[in-house]
């Protein structure tokens, strides 16, 4: 008997008395020797009654008064041995048994201390070999933290996992971490994390440092998402940093976006981290509906997780599915930043591997003008990335890029301002400069956009004169220059920011290429523009009607200057 087998004794259960009964007679096959799983007719037997355990908890025992009580006495033993069985059936089939108590357990409390059981257990499975044990390890884990099960033992467990013996276990446990973060961000009366805020700056300081490259990886990731959700606790932690720890973070954020580490990573590894954050970021919006109603399950993703465990690939798609694109889609379409920034991380990761790039990038740019600043700068720094792999939608949409990012920086607060400078300032090498010109001129144009906005506008016009000088010494680039700065000073007061903007770009324009600008004053404008002109600049350059007086006695420019510089366009 079971009783016998754990040396406790014997319970009773008078609520649901026949299904507890039934669980009771499958525990006991559970726990006859070890030696019975090595032949055929043993492990069958073993798996049958996993399966069928599997099958019965879905009635959701956890409300009865002695749901502790019975997992203690009956299921906690057996359980934990068959997830660490070395016969691959018997250890997905555990991990089964363990992701159906939390999708269906809706006593919370309850449930969460019996979570803490399984753990340790789940995360020793990351050694193993195989990856479809890792994979069941994997998705198992993703589920707990999906249904809110982690409570603070499981968390303490987590935690001795971060600083395990085994380098693999450490991996683990440090994307597990992440994906706790990000989802307690949304539901932050489950498992408040900032009470645990030494613990976690403790761990991601010596995972950071780790003598395990795949671990540090791990632990980068999992700061990058604390840097989004917690700002103030990664900040204090940043600092606390060795130097090598913030040039490697450092050259995570300017190069490839978090996340993307596959490519160093062993296979059991890989998969198990994959796995993790997909099947965390396509659930998110599932887990918002359901938490609407009460307990936040995650019935949804059961099918697909199970026949991951059979087909490998499936994992790690190269396209995601119709309906995994729709979940990315409301994810980017969620009120909650945290899913947003998810989606557009899953996009990005996913970008150089699907066949649809045009399509994924149409979906992702538009989040440059999100409210909320960290989504906004992982789509800014992943411009780079936009513009190599789909040039044409990128220099498509360079209008609204090029807005979006003066927009970000006329805000002057949030992380995506220093992004959105770098990204404004590489533009002319990946872009014609006169096709970036023509975006800066579209926003001139638009009725709608904000003043501060305009100002920005033209102080990036300045800097695309100022450092390309050559082209604004073309007589078709420099008349269509003054005509746009001078429709923006008609249209504005002389004391606001745009008008001394306005200003900046035209004396700009004439130190650079002054023979260029007068003859365009000269032959080129009416005699309303003209006047404009030469109010604006009466104070900055006030010799400008002397020098047009000269050009026009002399007629045509003959000067070298402007010889060498002729209409080319």
């Amino acid at each position: 008997m079971a009783d016998a087998a754990y040396g406790q004794e014997s319970v009773a259960f008078p609520e649901k008395r026949g299904l507890f009964l039934q669980l009771e007679r499958l525990s006991n096959i559970l726990c006859t020797s070890s030696d019975g799983t090595r032949s055929a007719e043993g492990w069958e037997q073993h798996r049958w009654a996993l399966q069928q355990i599997s099958l019965l908890v879905q009635s959701d025992i956890s409300n009865c008064s002695e749901f502790l009580a019975f997992m203690r006495v009956f299921l906690r033993v057996p359980l934990q041995r068959h997830i660490e069985e070395l016969r691959t059936v018997l250890c997905v089939e555990a991990c089964n048994v363990v992701r159906s108590l939390a999708v269906h357990s809706t006593n919370r409390h309850a449930w969460q201390v019996a979570t803490e059981w399984f753990v340790p257990s789940l995360l020793k499975l990351a050694a193993r070999k195989g990856g479809t044990v890792v994979r069941a390890a994997s998705e198992t884990l993703s589920t707990l933290v999906k249904t809110s099960s982690f409570g603070p033992g499981a968390l303490g467990e987590l935690f001795r996992g971060c600083s395990a013996s085994h380098a693999a276990t450490r991996s683990l446990s440090f994307s597990v971490l992440k994906l706790l973060i990000q989802c307690t961000q949304n539901n932050e009366g489950v498992l408040p994390l900032s009470r645990y805020r030494a613990d976690i700056c403790r761990l991601l300081r010596a995972g950071m440092s780790d003598a395990s490259e795949q671990t540090r990886a791990c632990a980068r990731d999992c700061y990058m998402t604390l840097l989004a959700a917690e700002h103030e606790i990664a900040s204090a932690l940043y600092r606390e940093l060795d130097t090598s720890v913030k040039r490697a973070l450092g050259r995570q954020q300017d190069g490839v976006p978090t996340g993307v580490h596959d490519t160093r990573r062993g296979l059991g590894e890989a998969h198990s981290c994959e796995a993790l954050v997909t099947d965390c970021a396509s659930s998110l919006p599932v887990m918002n509906q359901m938490e609407s109603h009460g307990v936040p399950l995650g019935g949804g993703k059961e099918k697909t997780n199970e026949a991951s465990v059979d087909d490998p690939s499936r994992v790690c798609a190269p396209d995601a599915a119709d309906d995994d694109c729709c979940e990315v889609r409301e994810m980017l379409m969620s009120p909650s930043w945290i899913n947003r920034l998810q989606g557009a991380r899953i996009i990005i990761r996913d970008l150089p591997r699907t066949k649809c790039k045009d399509k994924h990038a149409k979906l992702v740019i538009p989040l440059l003008c999100d409210p909320d600043s960290r989504v906004a700068r992982v789509v800014v720094e992943s411009l780079p990335l936009l513009s190599r792999l789909v040039p044409e939608a990128v220099k498509a949409d360079l209008p609204r890029i090029t807005s979006s990012l003066l927009a970000i920086i006329s805000k002057g607060s949030g992380s995506a301002v220093c992004a959105a400078r770098k990204q404004l300032v590489s533009a002319g090498k990946l872009f014609p400069i006169p096709v970036i010109l023509g975006a800066v001129y579209r926003l001139l144009r638009d009725g709608d956009a904000p003043a501060t906005l305009k100002a920005r506008a033209l102080e990036y016009a300045t800097y695309l004169y100022t450092s390309n000088t050559r082209l604004m010494h073309q007589l078709a680039p420099m008349k269509q220059a003054i005509a746009q700065v001078l429709r923006v000073l008609q249209n504005c007061n002389k004391d606001d920011l745009v008008h001394q903007a306005g200003v900046t770009s035209l004396t700009a324009l004439y130190s650079e290429a002054k023979d260029a600008f007068l003859r365009v004053l000269l032959e080129h404008l009416s005699a309303e523009e003209r006047n404009v002109a030469f109010g604006a600049l009466e104070v900055a350059i006030p010799h400008l009607i002397q020098e047009s007086h000269r050009m026009r006695a002399r007629g045509a420019p003959t000067s070298a200057s402007g010889a060498a510089h002729t209409d080319t366009t």
